[in-house]
């Protein structure tokens, strides 16, 4: 009887030494499944060179237009049509169009079709001008977009001094406005 007693407390200790290693085991994992998972920054680079734009104007041929601009900053409100937050979002871009005048190139960028954007356009009165990268996958890869709606800011010097993603807030809008010039 003792043989099968002893027997029984071997695998008694056995099992009790698994658990509590499987115990420790979930532990660890639980403790990295709780820890926040970097997310990829939406945007370029801030100081990254952005200093030419290859991109369709809606109802006019390609172009190139130069973000280098001595003495005026660019502003790039980059977007889909079916963006739920891009369409929040036009009202301030629009106040910001409107707010610094002709002191900065704004420039709407869509990532949709021509004729949806056109509509869109139409449908929104964007009052700045609104067009479609030359290649969409170039641009989307040079300009880091992984998310709309996306507010980049390119200083005279064409390099990115601000990227804002996601709808932009009333205090975002007075940020961008105070800071150029």
């Amino acid at each position: 009887m003792s043989s099968k007693l002893s027997a029984y407390n071997i695998f008694l200790h056995v099992a009790l030494v698994a658990l509590a290693t499987l115990t420790l085991v979930l532990a660890a994992e639980n403790r990295a499944l709780k820890k926040p998972t970097p997310t990829p920054a939406n945007g370029p680079d801030l100081g990254q060179s952005v200093g030419e734009l290859a991109w369709s104007p809606l109802d006019t041929p390609e172009t190139t237009t130069q973000l280098a601009d001595a003495g005026k900053e660019s502003l790039l409100f980059i977007f889909t049509t079916d963006c739920a937050a891009c369409q929040a979002t036009q009202p301030v871009w629009k106040t910001l169009h409107q707010t610094m005048g002709d002191s900065v190139n704004v420039i709407g960028i869509s990532l949709s079709d021509a004729d949806p954007t056109r509509t869109y356009r139409n449908t929104h009165s964007l009052p700045f001008p609104v067009g479609l990268p030359a290649d969409t996958a170039a641009f989307m890869e040079s300009f880091a977009v992984t998310g709309v709606p996306l507010t980049v800011r390119v200083g005279a010097n064409g390099r990115v001094v601000g990227t804002w993603s996601g709808t932009l807030s009333e205090g975002q809008r007075s940020e961008i406005a105070a800071t150029i010039g």
